[in-house]
């Protein structure tokens, strides 16, 4: 018998704008079964509207590749971005934009972001540990069809709710973390973490301190902070380990090199 290679060849179309891999969340191509049950997309748009960020975070599966986008509102995709002084004048005029803006000025001032979180403890974590357990409890080798089908929907209606509540919570959290930023460059003049080594080191002190117990001064002399509040505390502890990115097994999948946009040689997932 003769021997034949099979090729298939699969054209992909990457949405309008300008897209990168998601290596982080995606090391490897995602299947059509986990295509499937999750669909991240729709949570992410509705929590960048929930919140009033002036930014779509937009989601895509291309070519099996898990891929991001941030797309500005009310802005038309694959377009330069205006010069700084006309951006002002264009958020002004654009409906899209001054909805945003209106609704991130309510999040402020009602602390919609601490509400999210304390839903979160007292009422959706235990509604999801509850239906979690009612899954696994499921012996799927004494049930019928019907039921199966049923089971199936359970789990997909699950991901499709945790999606929707990991990034109301996400941006409840990033909320928590911009306000301290911005408490500590007011009181103690630190700029970012990143670039101000003295200000690192500070906040891994309070991370390791009893709440209520460290003493913070300022370099330039101009006053200090004696005592900081438990409250201020627990919010450095929050944004030092509160929400850690996991590790994810990195799989045996390939990984291509270039993750900055979609490439023709990148095979779906079978």
């Amino acid at each position: 018998m003769k021997q034949q290679t099979l090729s298939a060849r699969t054209d992909v179309v990457a949405p309008a704008g300008f897209w990168r891999r998601d290596t982080a969340h995606a090391p490897v191509a995602r299947t059509p079964m986990t295509n499937s049950m999750m669909d991240e997309a729709p949570a992410m748009l509705a929590a960048c509207e929930d919140f009033g960020l002036l930014i779509n975070l937009r989601l895509a599966t291309i070519g099996g590749w898990f891929y991001g986008s941030v797309e500005p509102v009310g802005a038309p995709p694959d377009r330069a971005a205006p010069p700084a002084w006309l951006l002002p004048w264009l958020l002004r005029l654009s409906p899209a934009a001054s909805k945003r803006m209106r609704r991130c000025r309510e999040v402020v001032r009602t602390d919609y972001a601490g509400t999210v979180t304390r839903q979160w403890y007292e009422r959706s974590r235990p509604d999801f540990q509850h239906r979690i357990d009612q899954l696994l409890a499921t012996d799927l080798s004494t049930v019928d069809d019907r039921e199966l089908v049923q089971r199936l929907h359970d789990a997909r209606q699950l991901c499709t709710d945790g999606a929707r509540e990991h990034f109301r919570v996400v941006m409840a959290y990033m909320y928590g973390v911009a306000e301290l930023g911005l408490t500590c460059q007011k009181l103690l003049g630190w700029g970012p973490v990143s670039g101000n080594a003295a200000g690192g080191r500070a906040v891994r002190q309070v991370h390791r301190a009893e709440p209520g117990t460290v003493h913070f001064g300022r370099s330039a002399g101009r006053g200090r902070l004696h005592r900081v509040g438990e409250g201020f505390s627990a919010l450095v502890r929050l944004s030092s380990g509160g929400h850690r990115v996991g590790r994810t097994h990195p799989g045996r999948g390939p990984r291509p090199a270039d993750s900055s946009a979609p490439r023709r040689d990148q095979p779906a997932a079978q």
